[in-house]
Protein backbone atom coordinates (compact mmCIF):
# COMPACT_ATOMS: atom_id res chain seq x y z
CA UNK A 1 0.00 0.00 0.00
CA UNK A 2 0.87 3.37 -1.05
CA UNK A 3 0.68 4.45 3.40
CA UNK A 4 -3.05 5.33 4.03
CA UNK A 5 -6.96 5.84 3.16
CA UNK A 6 -7.69 9.11 1.35
CA UNK A 7 -7.61 12.00 3.86
CA UNK A 8 -5.62 10.47 6.50
CA UNK A 9 -2.00 10.65 7.55
CA UNK A 10 0.21 6.97 6.20
CA UNK A 11 1.17 5.51 9.59
CA UNK A 12 -1.94 6.02 11.96
CA UNK A 13 -3.89 3.25 11.25
CA UNK A 14 -6.02 5.13 9.08
CA UNK A 15 -7.24 7.78 12.00
CA UNK A 16 -6.59 11.77 11.00
CA UNK A 17 -3.91 12.53 13.75
CA UNK A 18 -5.57 15.44 16.10
CA UNK A 19 -5.42 19.08 15.23
CA UNK A 20 -5.62 22.15 17.71
CA UNK A 21 -7.69 24.79 16.67
CA UNK A 22 -7.29 28.68 18.65
CA UNK A 23 -10.04 30.57 19.67
CA UNK A 24 -10.80 32.74 17.78
CA UNK A 25 -14.15 34.97 16.32
CA UNK A 26 -14.17 32.43 13.48
CA UNK A 27 -15.00 29.37 15.28
CA UNK A 28 -17.04 30.56 17.89
CA UNK A 29 -20.71 30.12 18.53
CA UNK A 30 -21.94 32.91 20.28
CA UNK A 31 -25.29 32.30 22.19
CA UNK A 32 -28.72 31.24 20.47
CA UNK A 33 -26.31 30.41 17.14
CA UNK A 34 -28.24 28.31 14.91
CA UNK A 35 -25.38 25.88 12.93
CA UNK A 36 -26.83 25.44 9.55
CA UNK A 37 -24.99 22.62 7.81
CA UNK A 38 -22.84 20.03 9.34
CA UNK A 39 -21.79 19.57 12.87
CA UNK A 40 -20.01 20.73 15.89
CA UNK A 41 -17.83 19.76 18.69
CA UNK A 42 -17.10 22.29 21.73
CA UNK A 43 -17.35 23.39 25.09
CA UNK A 44 -20.23 25.39 26.35
CA UNK A 45 -19.14 28.09 29.05
CA UNK A 46 -21.93 30.08 31.15
CA UNK A 47 -20.41 33.41 32.02
CA UNK A 48 -23.51 34.22 33.91
CA UNK A 49 -26.65 36.24 34.07
CA UNK A 50 -25.03 39.78 33.81
CA UNK A 51 -23.61 39.00 30.26
CA UNK A 52 -25.12 41.03 27.24
CA UNK A 53 -27.06 38.21 26.05
CA UNK A 54 -28.86 37.02 29.41
CA UNK A 55 -30.04 40.43 29.86
CA UNK A 56 -31.42 40.91 26.39
CA UNK A 57 -32.96 37.59 26.77
CA UNK A 58 -35.80 39.29 29.01
CA UNK A 59 -38.65 40.65 27.75
CA UNK A 60 -38.52 44.42 26.47
CA UNK A 61 -40.22 46.63 28.32
CA UNK A 62 -42.24 49.49 26.54
CA UNK A 63 -40.81 52.52 25.39
CA UNK A 64 -42.69 55.71 26.61
CA UNK A 65 -40.82 58.94 26.24
CA UNK A 66 -41.40 61.35 29.57
CA UNK A 67 -44.03 63.57 27.44
CA UNK A 68 -46.14 60.54 26.86
CA UNK A 69 -46.63 59.50 30.57
CA UNK A 70 -47.04 63.47 32.01
CA UNK A 71 -49.73 63.82 28.88
CA UNK A 72 -51.65 60.14 30.02
CA UNK A 73 -51.10 61.12 33.49
CA UNK A 74 -53.31 64.52 32.80
CA UNK A 75 -55.92 63.26 30.55
CA UNK A 76 -56.46 60.40 33.58
CA UNK A 77 -56.68 63.49 36.21
CA UNK A 78 -58.76 65.80 33.95
CA UNK A 79 -61.08 62.80 33.26
CA UNK A 80 -61.56 62.32 36.80
CA UNK A 81 -62.08 66.15 38.17
CA UNK A 82 -64.87 65.67 34.95
CA UNK A 83 -66.72 62.71 36.33
CA UNK A 84 -66.70 64.67 39.84
CA UNK A 85 -67.68 68.15 38.77
CA UNK A 86 -70.09 66.24 36.99
CA UNK A 87 -71.55 64.39 40.31
CA UNK A 88 -71.08 67.50 42.08
CA UNK A 89 -73.61 69.67 39.87
CA UNK A 90 -76.04 66.41 40.18
CA UNK A 91 -75.38 66.05 43.85
CA UNK A 92 -76.17 69.89 44.92
CA UNK A 93 -79.85 69.59 44.54
CA UNK A 94 -81.77 72.90 43.58
CA UNK A 95 -84.93 73.19 46.08
CA UNK A 96 -86.79 70.23 44.52
CA UNK A 97 -85.62 67.16 44.38
CA UNK A 98 -86.03 65.36 40.76
CA UNK A 99 -86.49 61.48 40.03
CA UNK A 100 -83.42 59.35 39.93
CA UNK A 101 -83.75 59.09 36.46
CA UNK A 102 -83.58 62.99 35.53
CA UNK A 103 -80.49 62.72 37.84
CA UNK A 104 -78.87 60.51 35.80
CA UNK A 105 -79.68 62.50 32.44
CA UNK A 106 -78.76 65.59 34.29
CA UNK A 107 -75.26 63.55 35.28
CA UNK A 108 -74.55 62.68 31.52
CA UNK A 109 -75.67 66.26 30.31
CA UNK A 110 -72.89 67.88 32.62
CA UNK A 111 -70.26 65.16 31.53
CA UNK A 112 -71.06 66.29 27.65
CA UNK A 113 -70.66 69.92 28.91
CA UNK A 114 -67.17 69.11 31.09
CA UNK A 115 -65.56 67.06 28.21
CA UNK A 116 -64.29 70.09 26.70
CA UNK A 117 -61.62 69.86 29.92
CA UNK A 118 -60.30 67.24 28.75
Amino acid sequence: GSGGAAGTAPGHGGVAPPTTEPLGLENTMWCNTVLASGMAIGVVVFTGNETRCMMNASATPTKVSGLDLQINFLAKFLFCLTVTLSALMVLIPPDHSPSPLLKLLAFFRFILLFSSIV
